[in-house]
């Protein structure tokens, strides 16, 4: 079979064209980076001297991979983030170890913990719509963001042969979970559904100016763009498919034809668990790429998957 560049590889996959090889991707999206500590032990075992530590996610501990870890594993995803905010700058209490966010959370790292969890969600005592109202949503258009991004990407597209992957701010379920708390907001999807929805649609034209500002930029470069929202426990979906589709599925789509109006690039969405009941939805609304695929979990079994969607969606990840 003719030998393919990466770029040429991942592209000829997403169309469900047999490449060359299957596509690796390692370190090309927030989903396949890894922990400092890890990346350190393998870079050690690897005999890769000083291996670069610069954080990706401060929450998960996850570092960029060494160019040289993703040469060693013939990588073919390069990973495309925003740059640094103006308007937040990250301040670790020297005393406490606490951080707080552009929306406010603020996040704590347990003594014997590798990452970092909620301490403080800024909505947890706030329950009705006009009280929302008084919340100050951070600028999408914060011009650090995107000041460097077209340099930044058309330099990288032309001097490499990777597939470019652009990744999510947040998914809308997860920053509601974050914004809320894990239980205030499992209980509002049931018992307080206006402001849910009042809340999912602030965040919704958040991300929807957040695609569409990176996009304009660097679209034309892009060959897949990530969403984020797990959906799914081990043995079930989180939240019931009707709930999903009254609440989620229509903000969703608006995000995904955001996407598509500024790019040709597939869609990809990162949902753990067992998301089985929402892969139709997922096609109605037009996701290309469903990640992870996590066969331990109830319904995802690869062969299944790939039998009864193989000609939707591709599979990306175990």
């Amino acid at each position: 079979m003719e030998y393919s560049t990466s770029r040429e590889r991942i592209v000829k996959a997403l169309k469900h064209e047999e490449p060359d090889r299957i596509p690796i991707d390692f370190g090309g999206s927030t989903v396949t980076l890894i922990h400092e500590h890890a990346h350190k032990a393998l870079a050690n075992y690897l005999k890769i001297s000083n291996p670069g530590n610069d954080f990706q996610s401060i929450v998960t501990q996850a570092v960029y991979v060494d160019k040289r870890i993703k040469e060693r594993f013939k990588s073919d995803v390069e990973i495309i983030t925003p740059g640094k905010l103006d308007k937040w700058n990250l301040e670790i209490d020297a005393n406490t170890g606490k951080w707080k966010d552009e929306w406010g959370n603020i996040y704590k790292k347990p003594e014997g913990v590798m990452y970092y969890e909620w301490d403080y969600n800024p909505l947890s005592k706030i329950d009705n719509i006009e009280e929302l109202k008084k919340y100050e949503i951070p600028d999408p258009c914060d011009q650090g963001r995107y000041r460097d991004l077209k340099v930044k990407i058309e330099k990288i597209y032309k001097n490499t042969d990777r597939a470019l992957f652009f990744q999510h701010a947040f998914g809308i379920l997860e920053q509601y979970l974050t914004l809320r708390g894990l239980e205030n907001a499992l209980i509002d999807l049931v018992a307080n559904q206006k402001f849910t929805e009042y809340l999912v649609d602030k965040l919704t034209e958040w991300l929807q100016t957040y695609y569409e500002t990176a996009l304009k930029l660097i679209g034309k470069y892009i060959q897949v763009v990530k969403m984020n929202d797990d959906l799914g426990f081990k043995d079930g979906p989180l939240m019931s498919p009707e709930i999903y589709r009254k609440i989620f599925k229509p903000r969703h789509k608006k995000i995904v034809e955001i996407i598509k109006k500024y790019t040709d690039a597939k869609i990809f969405i990162h949902s753990d668990g067992s998301i089985y009941d929402f892969l139709p939805d997922f096609v109605e609304i037009g996701i290309d790429i469903i990640n992870p695929v996590e066969i331990t979990a109830k319904n995802m079994d690869g062969e299944i998957l790939k039998k009864e969607f193989g000609k939707d969606f591709s599979l990306g990840g175990g």
